[in-house]
């Protein structure tokens, strides 16, 4: 993986070679105290989850008196674990392509995608989905979260984008839903095993005047668990302790300063300048680390939706065929975007389905499906 295309190693990895709480990105919650209220069960496919957004939307779910102040389903494009990308599961498809037995299948112009839009359409034309969530901020995203106006949403967990714990309690996982059709398709954003080390972690630039004495600071820091684990979060003792021989993080910093924000601060977090496997990780402990206890059981709910492939590998293309992409990856993705979110907010028709076929070509989807499969395939 660190070897470049001229056979020179120029960087040493970094951060988490792979861990299981993020094998997957948002998971799916939604209230159940709104369900109770509106006496409906948790859905398990998108019909049934029409129905409790609508209701969510007509019954007052909160309990305050005013049916118009709900947000049946939230969602923001600036947050990561909260992207369409995490909404299209259901259809059988992550992204703009999808991996299957080695090979890479096309998605952005399948009935399957088209299925997908019209089924956002709906609810963002009956006022079911957040359309802020094309442009709002993900502080704006999660203070609306945090004033419980959100049914369902996307998220790591509940309480790390709500921070009363009375409130982020009231949110219970819904396992992947089956669309119309495609059932048994369902699939959830991420892979098993998936490799999350950074390859350019450490480098050694020109300018460094000795690179061997760097290099045995490289290994030295990467000589032990514990010195790991003190330039990833920080000081043993205060962000993290071992207990036979296993390492237990100390997540409860005060409500003032949560444990993100002391890793940050006190560490380096995916900064880390050397490689943790994923033997070193630390041990989801209910009373000394709640929040990945509870991360860590909410993946393993998911996990048999997990792909086995999905994401690309990690390797370093040559500077020939990175820049052969680069001249026209940036306007077909920013078009299947805009078009995307046009689609959701303004409807599909037959005609301008048709254009939007058209359209892939004219902006090089089938040429950058391709590139994909060759990059999957390793000919560059």
């Amino acid at each position: 993986m660190l070897t470049y295309p001229d056979g020179n190693i120029y960087s040493f990895m970094s951060s988490v070679y792979t861990q299981h709480k993020s094998w997957t990105i948002g998971v799916q919650f939604i209230n159940k105290d709104w369900l109770d209220r509106v006496g409906k069960d948790i859905p398990t496919n998108l019909d049934e989850y029409y129905e409790v957004l609508k209701a969510f939307k007509e019954m007052d779910a909160n309990g305050n008196g005013d049916p118009n102040d709900e947000i049946p389903l939230g969602y923001c494009e600036n947050n990561f674990q909260a992207r369409l990308l995490q909404f299209m599961g259901a259809f059988g498809f992550n992204d703009n392509y999808r991996i299957e037995n080695g090979k890479v299948i096309p998605t952005a112009n399948t009935p399957e995608y088209r299925q997908f839009l019209e089924y956002y359409h709906r609810l963002a034309s009956e006022g079911l989905l957040d359309i802020e969530g094309f442009s709002q901020t993900d502080q704006q995203f999660m203070s609306k979260a945090k004033q419980g106006l959100y049914g369902s949403f996307y998220a790591w967990t509940p309480d790390t984008i709500i921070d009363d714990p009375e409130l982020s309690d009231q949110y219970v996982q819904v396992l992947p839903m089956t669309a119309p059709g495609l059932e048994g398709k369902e699939t959830v954003y991420g892979t098993k095993d998936r490799f999350m080390g950074i390859i350019n972690g450490l480098v050694i630039t020109s300018s460094c005047k000795n690179p061997e004495a760097l290099v045995r600071w490289y290994d030295y820091m990467a000589s032990s668990v514990e010195l790991k684990q003190t330039a990833r979060i920080g000081e043993k003792g205060v962000m993290w302790e071992m207990k036979d021989n296993k390492i237990y993080e100390l997540q409860d910093q005060g409500p003032d300063f949560n444990f993100q924000n002391a890793c940050y601060t006190y560490g380096l977090m995916q900064a880390c300048p050397v490689l943790l496997y994923p033997d070193e990780m630390a041990w989801d402990d209910p009373e000394t680390s709640p929040q990945n206890y509870a991360r860590d059981g909410y993946v393993t709910a998911v996990e048999k939706w997990i792909q086995d492939e999905g994401l690309m590998p990690s390797r370093i293309a040559t500077e020939e065929a990175t820049l052969s992409k680069a001249v026209y990856e940036p306007d077909l993705l920013s078009y299947i975007k805009n078009f995307t979110a046009n689609a959701i907010m303004n409807g599909v028709t037959d005609a301008s389905w048709e254009q939007h076929v058209a359209d892939l070509e004219k902006y090089r989807y089938s040429e950058w499906i391709q590139w994909q499969q060759d990059y999957l395939d390793g000919k560059f």
